[in-house]
């Protein structure tokens, strides 16, 4: 099993969350009860990061757009819709790429998380739906900083050396 760093409890949502959450392989009683995908869309040297809506969970983060895996869909599908759903931007499947799939594991549930890529050639027009609040295109160095969904900045350092 490969665990990233060493067990530190941070903070974040009025939730204990443990600092290294996101394993390569798969930990030891681990049960997901749902799966995600999210894209790294990048233009030019960023990628857009969204803004979750305060009323939703884990409001007021920032995260890559992202969602459950629904029954019958692949993983690619998913992310092609939320991705649709979440901003308007319609991804074509032979421009999205599989990065990882990594397992996470929150204090009270485990999930799978697959990441995927796309590169867009022309300036996006982002339109949010009700789940989000605002975006931005930033470097991964900066988005390293903003209060990201629990989980995310580890991701993200996963798979930097695949992103620039």
């Amino acid at each position: 099993m490969t665990k990233l760093k060493t067990k530190k409890m941070t903070k974040n949502l009025n939730q204990e969350f443990p600092e290294n959450m996101v394993y390569v392989d798969m930990p030891k009683d681990y049960d997901p009860i749902f799966a995600v995908s999210a894209c790294f869309c990048k233009f030019e040297d960023t990628f857009l990061f969204l803004k979750r809506s305060s009323h939703k969970p884990y409001g007021d983060t920032w995260s890559l757009p992202a969602g459950k895996i629904e029954k019958d869909e692949t993983p690619l599908q998913t992310v092609i819709r939320e991705t649709f759903e979440e901003t308007m931007l319609q991804l074509r499947k032979d421009n999205v790429f599989l990065l990882k799939k990594v397992y996470v594991r929150y204090p009270t549930f485990d999930f799978d998380y697959y990441m995927f890529k796309t590169e867009l050639t022309d300036e996006p027009d982002i339109q949010l739906n009700d789940e989000h609040q605002d975006f931005q295109f930033v470097k991964l160095e900066q988005a390293i900083v903003f209060n990201l969904i629990p989980g995310e900045s580890e991701c993200i350092k996963l798979v930097h050396d695949k992103l620039v």
